[in-house]
Parts: C-alpha cells; sequence; structure tokens
C-alpha cells in the first residue's frame, strides 16, 4: 500500500510539473503573437530618462532592470544608475524596477511630454523577503531600536494554504505550537498563547483566550505584512510585554494608481489532502474613495503521514475582508475594514478513545485507532465550527509633519461550536458553543521635536462572553463580562552620534464579572481585578558603521486569562481535559536581552540575539494523569504556577558566495526551568539549525518575447532536537526523537500582455520522513504529516 502511495505522489508531482511547463510554453506563445500585433500599431518616439538609486545610502546602482510592462521593453542602467527607454507614446505606463538584493518595485507614469525624466529608489532587506511599495512616512514615526522581523505579501503568497503561525516559522527565533494537521499558534522565545497578542490590523484579536487549541482567526493570504514585534514598540498595542506581539496588517491602497484598477488571483493546490484554493483580490485609488475587496477560499480532505491517512482532519475555510479609505483633506482620513472569517475543521477521530485501557494503548501505538486507507473530504464528529467577524473604523488626523493623532473604533464577534461524538442521535447538537463580543476604543498621539519621539496613548475594551444552554453540557469556559483599560508612552532618542534610546510604560487594569455553572446545578459567581504593570527601556551603541550592539531590559506583570482560572472540561481540539485554577495570581517577568547585528563584509552580515527571562508565579498547563468520562477517556492537565527561568540563544547568517548564489544559517537554543520544583518546564520548543542554499536570477535573455525574471530555486534542511531537557515522568508518553527534514522551493516570474505570472513550485518532508514533532499536542496519537507538494500560480494586474 506504502509504494502505491508513493507511486500516486510522485505522479501528481510530474502531473503539475508538466502543466507548469505547458502553462509557461502557452504564454511564451500568447505573449509573442501579442507584441508583434502591438509594435505594428504604435511608433512612438517618446523617452524615459532617469536614474536609480540605493534607498538608504544614495549610491547610484549598476545592472538595474527596468522593464515597461506594457510593451515589454526592458533596459539596464549603467555605472551611473542611469538608463533610458526610448520610443514610447505618450500614455500611462507601469515600470518594474528590480535589481539583485533589492526590493521589486512596481511605478506608474503617466507621460505626457517627449521626455520625461525620473528617479527610483531602491530597498535592500536582510528580513523583508519580498516586494513592498515606497510609502509616505510621518516624520513622527521613529524605528523602534529593537529588532522585528517581517515577511512580505509575495513570501505570503508563494506559502499559500499554510496557517499564520506556520508561515512564521521560518523566522528565527519563532516556532509553532500545533494541535494536529490544521491549528497552530505562534511561540516567540518561548512565549505562546495568552502571553504573545495577535494584533489584526491595530486590534488585539478576541478570543485567543479560549486555550491553546484554538488558532488565530486570521487569513495571511489577506495581510501585506506579517510582523514580529518586540520590545517598546508592542507597548502600544498590548500589555503582554513578555512575548511582544505579531502584527497582521494590510497596506493603505496605493494612490499612485491614477484610479487604475489593481489586483491579482492566486490559485493553489497541495498534494497533501488534495486541497485547493483561490485568493483574489481588487482595489482601486480614487480621490472620492479608495477600495479593496479580497477573498479566500480553500478546501482541504484527509491528510496523511507517509504511512496512513489521518482519518477525519480535512476542513474548509472561507473568509472575506473590504477596506475603504477616505481623504477628507490633506490632514484627515478614514478608514473603514472589515472583514470574515470562517472555518470548519475536523478533529482527528483517533485522539478520542472510549476507555482507559484503550487510551494507554492509543499512547503507544505507531498507528491511530480509527484509521481509515481511503481518502475522504467528508468532516464528521469530533469537528470545529469557528465564525469571526471584524468591523474597524480608524481616524487619523496629521496636524503637521511633527504631530499625528490616530483614533480607531472596533467591534469583534467570534463564535465557536464543538461538535463531540453523542449518543442518541445527538451529534448534531454542538458539545460547546461559545459567542463573544469585543468592542474597543484605541486613541494614539504622536509627537516630533528634532530627535526627539514621543507616544501616548490608550486602549479600552469591553468583552462579552457567553454559553448555548442548549448543549446540555457544562461550559468549559464561563460566562463572563471582562472590562480592560491601559495606558501607554513612549520616548525615542534618535541622535547622530552613536547612542540611541528608547523607554516605555503602560499600566492596565481588568475587571471580571464571571458566573460559573457548578456540577450541582448551582450558578457560582465570582470577581476578580487585576492590575498590569510593564517598563521597557532599549539601548543602542553603534560605534562602526556596520556593526551594531544593542540592549533590552523589561519589567512586565500579566493577570490570569478566563481560561486559566475557570477552564472545567473537554478541550475537543486537543482530546484533553483542562482545569483551571480560580486562585491563580499575576504573573511578574523580567527579561533582559543582548544582541548584535554585523555586516562584516560585503558578503558576510551576522546577528546573533540571547535573552534572559525570569518570571515569578508563571502559569502553565501541568499533565496530571488520564481521566474515565461519559464522553471517552482523556488526558488531564491543569494550571499551575511556579517560578521560573527561561534562556535562550538565537543566531542567523547570511552569505552571498556569489551574486546568484546565496547560503543562510539559522539556530535557536532555548531552556525552560521550574525552579520552584527543580524540574524542567514542560512544553518549550526543540533546539533546531536550520540551513539554506538558494539560487537566485533577477532576469535571463529573453525566451522568444517573453523576458522571464525574479528566478529562484532554493533547498532548505531542518535539524530538530530532541527535547531532552524533560524528566520522563512529565510527560504522557516519551519525548519523540531527533528529527531532520528536507523542504524546498522554486519559482519564476514571467509577463504576458500586461499580467505579471507568478509560478511557484515547493515540496515539504521531501524524503517523507516519519516523525513526531514535540510540539504537536496530536503526537500523542499520531505521526506528523508526511511529502507535501504545493503548487501555486499568482496573476497580478
Amino acid at each position: 500500500m506504502k509504494s502505491d502511495w508513493i507511486l500516486q505522489k510522485n505522479t501528481v508531482f510530474l502531473n503539475y510539473l508538466f502543466i507548469l511547463i505547458f502553462f509557461s510554453i502557452s504564454f511564451s506563445y500568447g505573449q509573442t503573437h501579442y507584441k508583434g500585433q502591438k509594435q505594428d500599431q504604435n511608433i512612438c518616439n517618446g523617452v524615459i530618462k532617469g536614474y536609480v538609486y540605493d534607498k538608504v545610502s544614495g549610491i547610484p546602482l549598476e545592472d538595474v532592470l527596468l522593464c515597461v510592462i506594457e510593451n515589454q521593453m526592458c533596459v539596464n542602467t549603467n555605472s551611473e544608475g542611469a538608463f533610458m527607454i526610448h520610443d514610447v507614446c505618450e500614455r500611462d505606463y507601469h515600470i518594474r524596477v528590480s535589481h539583485l538584493a533589492c526590493v521589486t518595485q512596481e511605478e506608474h507614469l503617466t507621460l505626457n511630454s517627449p521626455l520625461t525624466q525620473v528617479k527610483f529608489f531602491l530597498e535592500h532587506g536582510s528580513h523583508e523577503l519580498e516586494e513592498i511599495r515606497v510609502l509616505r512616512k510621518l516624520k513622527t514615526d521613529a524605528p523602534s531600536l529593537q529588532h522585528k522581523e517581517q515577511i512580505k505579501h509575495q513570501q505570503i503568497q508563494d506559502q499559500a494554504g499554510k496557517e499564520l503561525a506556520l508561515q512564521l516559522e521560518q523566522l528565527t527565533g519563532v516556532s509553532v505550537l500545533k494541535t494536529g494537521s490544521g491549528i497552530s499558534k505562534p511561540i516567540v522565545h518561548g512565549m505562546y498563547g495568552n502571553r504573545l497578542s495577535i494584533i489584526n490590523n491595530g486590534i488585539e484579536q478576541a478570543g485567543q483566550q479560549w486555550g491553546n487549541d484554538h488558532g488565530p482567526e486570521i487569513d495571511p493570504l489577506q495581510s501585506n505584512t506579517l510582523t514580529v514585534l518586540k520590545g517598546v514598540s508592542a507597548l502600544a498595542y498590548t500589555n503582554n510585554g513578555m512575548g511582544g506581539a505579531v502584527l497582521s496588517d494590510s497596506e493603505p491602497i496605493d494612490d499612485s494608481s491614477n484610479n487604475h484598477l489593481h489586483g491579482n488571483a492566486t490559485y493553489f493546490y497541495q498534494t497533501n489532502g488534495r486541497k485547493h484554493g483561490i485568493h483574489a483580490k481588487l482595489e482601486q485609488y480614487n480621490k472620492t474613495l479608495a477600495w479593496r475587496i479580497q477573498g479566500t477560499y480553500q478546501n482541504s480532505g484527509d491528510q496523511y503521514t507517509p504511512d496512513y491517512y489521518l482519518m477525519n482532519t480535512a476542513s474548509k475555510n472561507y473568509n472575506f475582508s473590504t477596506q475603504l479609505e477616505k481623504k477628507w483633506s490633506e490632514k484627515y482620513q478614514s478608514k473603514l475594514y472589515a472583514s470574515s472569517f470562517n472555518n470548519e475543521i475536523g478533529i482527528l477521530r483517533g485522539s478520542h478513545i472510549g476507555n482507559l485501557t484503550d487510551l494507554q494503548i492509543a499512547l503507544t501505538r505507531q498507528e491511530p485507532f480509527f484509521t481509515e486507507e481511503e481518502f475522504s473530504r467528508d468532516i464528521q464528529e469530533p469537528r470545529q465550527e469557528v465564525q469571526h467577524y471584524l468591523l474597524k473604523l480608524e481616524n487619523t488626523y496629521e496636524y503637521n509633519s511633527r504631530k499625528k493623532f490616530q483614533l480607531s473604533l472596533a467591534a469583534q464577534n467570534n463564535q465557536r461550536r464543538e461538535y463531540d461524538i453523542r449518543r442518541g442521535n445527538r451529534s448534531d447538537i454542538p458539545a460547546l458553543a461559545l459567542a463573544q463580543q469585543k468592542y474597543s476604543i484605541f486613541a494614539k498621539y504622536d509627537y516630533r521635536y528634532k530627535q526627539h519621539y514621543i507616544s501616548v496613548g490608550s486602549q479600552n475594551n469591553i468583552i462579552n462572553n457567553n454559553n448555548d444552554i442548549q448543549t446540555g453540557i457544562l461550559p468549559l469556559i464561563p460566562n463572563y463580562a471582562s472590562t480592560h483599560s491601559g495606558l501607554f508612552t513612549t520616548y525615542r532618542l534618535q541622535t547622530p552620534t552613536y547612542h540611541q534610546f528608547e523607554i516605555g510604560g503602560r499600566w492596565d487594569v481588568n475587571y471580571q464579572d464571571i458566573a460559573r455553572a457548578a456540577r450541582n446545578n448551582e450558578i457560582q459567581y465570582y470577581e476578580r481585578f487585576f492590575t498590569n504593570q510593564s517598563y521597557l527601556m532599549g539601548w543602542t551603541y553603534k560605534r562602526i558603521e556596520k556593526v551594531s550592539l544593542s540592549t533590552y531590559l523589561g519589567y512586565n506583570t500579566r493577570f490570569p486569562a478566563i481560561n486559566e482560572l475557570f477552564s472545567f472540561g473537554l478541550h475537543q481540539g486537543i482530546a484533553a481535559i483542562e482545569e483551571g485554577n480560580p486562585d491563580l495570581r499575576n504573573e511578574k517577568g523580567l527579561k533582559f536581552s543582548i544582541s548584535t547585528q554585523s555586516k562584516l563584509t560585503s558578503w558576510l552580515s551576522m546577528e546573533c540575539v540571547g535573552y534572559l527571562q525570569s518570571i515569578e508565579d508563571y502559569i502553565f498547563l501541568n499533565p496530571q494523569g488520564t481521566r474515565l468520562t461519559i464522553r471517552g477517556a482523556f488526558p488531564v492537565f491543569n494550571y499551575k504556577q511556579a517560578d521560573t527561568r527561561i534562556t535562550g540563544l538565537d543566531f542567523s547568517s547570511h552569505i552571498d558566495i556569489t551574486p546568484n548564489w546565496h547560503f543562510e544559517l539559522k539556530a535557536s537554543w532555548l531552556q525552560g526551568d521550574n525552579l520552584s520544583e527543580n524540574i524542567p518546564l514542560v512544553y518549550m520548543p526543540n533546539n533546531n539549525v536550520l540551513s539554506t542554499l538558494k539560487y537566485t536570477v533577477s532576469n535571463l535573455k529573453k525566451v522568444g518575447n517573453v523576458q522571464i525574471s525574479n528566478i529562484s530555486v532554493s533547498a532548505t534542511a531542518t535539524h530538530v532536537f530532541k527535547q531532552n531537557h524533560l524528566e520522563d515522568w512529565q510527560d504522557f508518553s516519551p519525548v519523540p526523537d531527533a528529527y531532520t527534514l528536507l523542504n524546498s522551493q522554486a519559482s519564476f516570474e514571467f509577463y504576458y500582455s500586461k499580467l505579471r505570472i507568478r509560478n511557484t513550485l515547493s515540496m515539504d518532508n521531501m524524503l517523507n520522513m516519519n516523525y513526531r514533532s514535540y510540539l504537536n499536542r496530536q503526537r500523542y496519537f499520531a505521526d506528523d504529516l508526511g511529502r507535501n507538494i504545493r503548487l501555486s500560480i499568482s496573476v497580478f494586474f
């Protein structure tokens, strides 16, 4: 049977490789035919003349490729960064500007004279993984001294079909806590869940406090950037200064498009689960009203390991968002953003066991119970249904280049239904039905005086959470209402000398009113009042031009979340019983980090970040044993507190072997210790090493009349070490062994008429290795995913 699967997967791979080649040849022929007609009809004598510079240093850039999209005329800059494009008409054009190691740009030009002179500025980026448009940035916005990593939109599209956390996993110091193959949460420096806020277009995402088996209800394909933010800058978004924040942002609508309609569409398919989907975006800038709409649909069947199908792991997902922008005057503008996220996902059938004896067997089986040998797209119980809606109105008033005020109002509605296998034909009645509404007001004032940057603001939230009593089961999370208010301020000093400094503080109060149903059918009422404080500061020293040293020191307190206080029952996604502790106290953490960034030579750059975090009364889920209930037998976890220490080191280096060959090495080491009991801390990320060899070509010679560009081929090896810093008795089953995964990706672009076509083919777990990840909560019952081949075709216009 295994050999048949391998043959089937290889056949799918060859079929899609053939399709990719077929599309390329077809587009090449069509482009040749089109261009021949165009040249006969348009004979013009206009000239575009200009220069291309490095955005930071201002140095002219040689051998930059500039292509007029409308007629496929391409030229390169000379040693002085100069270029000249002849024989163009007086009309609108789009010019694509690309250069090795630079961020590609597309610029719109309107030619209304025989000679048009322009200047372009390209930006180099070591951590920015794809193209951006350079937008106007207020002088009030000072860059944070703390390092941040960012994934751009093209990289997100190349990984279409991956969840938000899995997209972030490629960044140094970021791990992923998984619940099977469909739910994941990011981990940054060992912090996750309630300690790591997810910010959706400037608004803290609601629903994360429901537990670790609930992934962020965000479609990464509808984000322009994904950013991991640490340090002082995170205070404006969250009181969780321990972990920082993950920002999912959409870019402003491009006002340089001269009312042109722009957009893109991406189709993607992956072999594991036979997942397919499409994402589309349309936008148009208009002085009266600028608008953008986008949507995503994806459908996946049962996924598989190298040896067997994971029964009932199919999923369906459809999302939609719209953005409207209105510029009332040069100083005042408004933005309205609305989104809808809808997800239905099956939970591995083999993780829900009927009795304690079978549960003990399941924890040691190589193959889970209820495994089928046939593929299916059916989603049966146990399963989850999630809907999340966001509406945000943002108003910005710019007094001048030194002062800006922002006011945002937002509302969120999050609904979750979990269906279990129930007796008496009642499986269509949810075992858990939660509805949460969150209302937010965010205000911030930015001020700049010479090299001094000051921000002050407030964040206020009201949350109502209610359970549907028709489930007939005591709710996992009680009914509650919560009011949360926070004030923050930050100060940055950007000096022309060797020193730069920033400091920030935040103060929060939280009131919780809880109504909890007890087993004796009585309602227990609780009131909780918490206060939080956060004080962070950072300092950077740059004595040598290409070497910098940064330090960061922060103190933070965090109040317990509702699920940590009052969870009681089956958490279906992780097939485990969770029990909260109403007596939990505030966490109190102190974090110190030091980092160096260096550009040692023109071809070698390195970065190293070390950190030490001490947390008093750290709240964590502790494995307790197993328990038999009327719904089956499950592992039991409870929330407890301990004094802990988390120590870590992140390292990354980038080597330009030649102008086309690049090598990147990343490594992360982390250790968590429970100081109260003198034992290791559970569920800490494994140490890992990642190396990537990449070949890139900005442009090749034309194939016919088609210019093929942005060719990239890469191979990545990731070695995950065994989590040896753990006692055998601390978990339900032995810690999984170390494993190494090989991944690869190839992509290229070309133009057909006015369309830019991007093709990406990638393969995960190339060797089809059997492995189990320590941070996958379903590792107790099944292996992780086998080989997965993914194809995406994106069309931009």
